[in-house]
């Protein structure tokens, strides 16, 4: 399922495999450098809109998180992403 994520850029995507519980969400999110967290502002076109995003993708349910810098979240990912999303 793709679930298109602007923010960090226009057209970013981040894609669902439901049947796996896997999330790519590429740049939307990252783990580098510290806990899980939007890009910073720097390197975001939109911060307002790429923090909808995370809140939008904390509405799906997947185990694992793979993010386009950092090291992936294995179990219970959604509910990290959810809890990002409650701090915005």
């Amino acid at each position: 399922q793709v679930i298109t994520v602007p923010g960090h850029t226009a057209g970013s995507i981040a894609v669902l495999d439901p049947t796996a519980s896997v999330l790519v969400a590429g740049d939307a999110l990252l783990t580098m450098g510290g806990p899980l967290a939007v890009p910073p502002d720097q390197f975001t076109d939109d911060m307002e809109t790429a923090k909808q995003s995370v809140i939008k993708l904390g509405g799906f349910t997947f185990e694992t998180l793979l993010v386009g810098h950092g090291n992936p979240i294995e179990g219970g990912a959604s509910a990290q992403v959810a809890a990002l999303g409650a701090t915005f």
